[in-house]
């Protein structure tokens, strides 16, 4: 056995836009479209994943504003401390740069 120092949860959390994107490249080569194999590494697994990823933060930041606007109240500017948190954090890099990466995904756990 090979020791994998990484956990299954972004694997886990992928796993269903993987599914989508896996759907549309086998419908995109049976209709002609292209003749992408469904390896992963297609453009079309690629902004699927990615995507999913960029959504799954968005709803991280959103949830992040409904608790605090919960706990502070209707009148508390919420939107700019997730904001410096968003900016001061990983989530800025990962969600411009590198979208494939966990860190979106763990701000939302």
């Amino acid at each position: 056995r090979i020791p994998n120092k990484y956990g299954v949860g972004w694997s886990v959390v992928t796993f269903p836009f993987y599914l989508v994107a896996d759907g549309l490249a086998s419908a995109g080569r049976h209709l002609g479209w292209w003749a992408w194999a469904n390896d992963g590494f297609n453009p079309v697994d690629q902004i699927s994943i990615q995507t999913g990823h960029a959504l799954l933060t968005l709803l991280a930041l959103w949830l992040a504003m409904r608790v605090l606007r919960c706990g502070l109240g209707a009148e508390a500017p919420v939107e700019i401390g997730v904001l410096a948190v968003w900016a001061a954090s990983p989530l800025l890099y990962c969600q411009t740069s590198n979208l494939s990466m966990s860190h979106g995904t763990h701000f939302l756990v």
